[in-house]
Order: C-alpha cells, then sequence, then structure tokens
C-alpha cells in the first residue's frame, strides 16, 4: 500500500438512499481537495415516489436479492464495481453502508491493486445478537481484506478485532450544516408545535412505555418515524399516545420543523444495536432544541448534563425532567443555547469529521 497523497482520489460506494450518508460525505470530501467518484447501488434496487418519503423498490425481486444479498443483482454489482476499481485505480476504495460486495471482490481488489487503500464503514451493529446474519454474509469474511475498518461505536472495535481485522478506528456520526438547522414552522403547521417530541424508528426496547407514561402525565407528545404500526398493535386501546397516529417518517424541512417547533426533543438509544449514542445526538442540538436523552457514559463525554444537554436513567427521572423544564423556560433555553455551542466547538459537522476520516486513512 502506497503512501497516500493530500488530493487523494476517492471510489466510494453504497446504497446512495438518503443525502444526510454518503453525498454529505461525498461533498465534504471535495470540499477538503479530494476527487470522489460515486457507486451508487440507488438505481439498482429503488425509485422515488411522488408524494412518499420512503423510496419504492423497482419490483418484488430486487427488494428479496437486496434483503438475503444473492442473486444476478448481486453477482453484476460487484461486476461492475471490478471494472469501475480496475479503469479509476484510485487511491483509496470506500464501503460505506456497502453490503452488497462479495469478500471474494474485496480480496480481488487487494491483490490486484496494492496501492489502493480498502476502507470499509458501517454504522449499524454486525455483531449485535440481534443483527439479521444475512444481511453480514458478505461483510464478515471481508473485514480481514480492509486496510481500516472505521465503525460507529467503540464495542465494535473488539468485534472486529476478533474478525481480522487489520485496524479499527471509530468514526463518530455528525450533522450536515445545510440540512441541519433550526426552522420554525408556520403557526398553522400544529402538528409540529409539540411539548414533546420523538423522532426517530420504533424499537421494542421500553421506549413505548416510556412515551405512553408521558402522554398518561398529560403532555403532548408528537412522534415521527419508521417501523411505529408495530407499537400501535400493542399499545393498550385507552392509551392517550394514540394521539399521535398515524406515524409517518420526516425528512429535509419537515424534519427541521418538528424538531425546531418542540420545546423538548427526546433521543433513545438503539439496544439492538448496543448503542451509547446516535446521530440525533448531533442533529438536535444543531437544530439548537432542547435534547432529553437516554444516558450513557459516552454521551456524558460529548455534551455536560444539566449545562449542555439533559439525561434520564429511569422512567421517574425521564418524568420528573420534563415537567420541569417544561415550566422553566430559560432554563431550558439555556441549555439548548450552550449544546448548540459545544457542538460547533468541538466540530461535529459533516466537514469536520472527514477532516478526520481523511486523518485516518492517511496513518
Amino acid at each position: 500500500m502506497t503512501m497516500i497523497r493530500r488530493s487523494p482520489t476517492i471510489l466510494m460506494a453504497g446504497p446512495w438512499v438518503w443525502p444526510w450518508y454518503h453525498e454529505a460525505c461525498a461533498c465534504a470530501l471535495e470540499t477538503l481537495g479530494c476527487q470522489v467518484e460515486r457507486f451508487s447501488l440507488f438505481d439498482v434496487f429503488y425509485r422515488r415516489v411522488p408524494g412518499r418519503v420512503q423510496p419504492a423498490y423497482r419490483s418484488w425481486w430486487v427488494a428479496w436479492q437486496n434483503r438475503f444479498l444473492i442473486g444476478p443483482t448481486m453477482h453484476l454489482i460487484n461486476r461492475r464495481f471490478r471494472i469501475r476499481a480496475h479503469h479509476r485505480n484510485p487511491d483509496i476504495v470506500w464501503l460505506y453502508n456497502c453490503q452488497h460486495l462479495f469478500s471474494r471482490t474485496i480480496a480481488h481488489l487487494h491483490e490486484q491493486q496494492p496501492q489502493t487503500q480498502l476502507v470499509h464503514y458501517i454504522n449499524d451493529n454486525p455483531f449485535s445478537p440481534h443483527a439479521r446474519k444475512e444481511q453480514w454474509r458478505h461483510v464478515y469474511p471481508a473485514i480481514r481484506w480492509f486496510h481500516l475498518n472505521l465503525v460507529f461505536r467503540h464495542s465494535n472495535i473488539a468485534d472486529f478485532a476478533r474478525a481480522g481485522s487489520r485496524a479499527t478506528q471509530v468514526l463518530r456520526a455528525y450533522y450536515v450544516p445545510e440540512l441541519h438547522y433550526r426552522q420554525l414552522p408556520e403557526r398553522h403547521e400544529r402538528h409540529f408545535h409539540n411539548d414533546v417530541v420523538f423522532v426517530g424508528h420504533y424499537e421494542n426496547d421500553g421506549r413505548l412505555g416510556q412515551l405512553e407514561a408521558i402522554a398518561r402525565a398529560g403532555h403532548q407528545v408528537a412522534l415521527f418515524g419508521g417501523g411505529w404500526p408495530a407499537a400501535e398493535r400493542v399499545l393498550a386501546a385507552d392509551s392517550p399516545l394514540r394521539r399521535a397516529w398515524p406515524v409517518e417518517p420526516v425528512v429535509g424541512a419537515d424534519y427541521r420543523k418538528a424538531l425546531s417547533g418542540s420545546k423538548i426533543a427526546l433521543c433513545f438509544l438503539s439496544h439492538m444495536n448496543a448503542d451509547t449514542y446516535t446521530t440525533r445526538t448531533f442533529e438536535i442540538p444543531a437544530m439548537q432544541t432542547f435534547i432529553l436523552s437516554e444516558y450513557s457514559d459516552d454521551l456524558a463525554t460529548l455534551f455536560r448534563e444539566g449545562v449542555e444537554a439533559e439525561y434520564f436513567r429511569t422512567r421517574e427521572e425521564l418524568l420528573a425532567k420534563i415537567a420541569f423544564y417544561l415550566r422553566h423556560d430559560r432554563a431550558r433555553e439555556t441549555i439548548a443555547r450552550r449544546g448548540y455551542e459545544r457542538l460547533r466547538k468541538d466540530g461535529h459537522d459533516v466537514t469536520s469529521r472527514m477532516r478526520e476520516w481523511l486523518h485516518y486513512v492517511s496513518c
């Protein structure tokens, strides 16, 4: 492997579904002087549907192949990628949330293009007990071929080392200043004006019971995100939380308004992924909204409790802090402002994170 130039050429591969992931990183790297070529799988699997947030699969057949990562589409992707990598001969190949490349494809690149640095990054947890093994069937044997594996959480460093990783580093999430900024909703957009909001997916980890307790305490609760029909099926028939339905994902301006228009934004950590922080750890403060997050020791190193963010460890603490901060506007707004200042001072924006990425790949 040769030394990486100051302005490297990068072949970046991934699904390219949401603009705050692959495209945000690619653009940030370009502002830092890199040349980025995009290998997007979006058009292979998906199509945009007017009026819908989530893209639709092109057919049930490609959906099946994407779920189990087998079939002729997978072989086509790998063949095209090998041709592109050989033709472009980049300094760096970066696989970002790309589970579609066979381990033999990575091994082939490693052997045939030894001057190219192979970098891998995923923000999910392939070693979680809840992970679908078929989703990671190509990742597990490929780990040893990458020169650098970047992970979302500290606990995965040991997991990747056991799987044969040559070098592993934590690359945290980030916020995108062009996408994540304060945008208050209009007065008539009443569904974005709330006491408490949670924007995120449903997970059967106790969050539903905590949200229901908030609603039963008499607070106005709004929900936005995916997977919530499963929660509605187990929710008590008389639950006041049912007023939050239907629950739909929000993106773009609606995402900003949902968080900016609420007094308190909740943050739950994915227990399925063993997360100690999440992307909204940075996105909520970026919108200058008060964050009340499930506690972790890791989070406490990012934002000081009671100064730049607030945390809860139990349902009782969650309810007590919601009641307190809804009564004390100045205290809530001060913490939100300090959290925003800390976010900017510590450099959690996407360009700063890509500068960190360049440091890792240059070592």
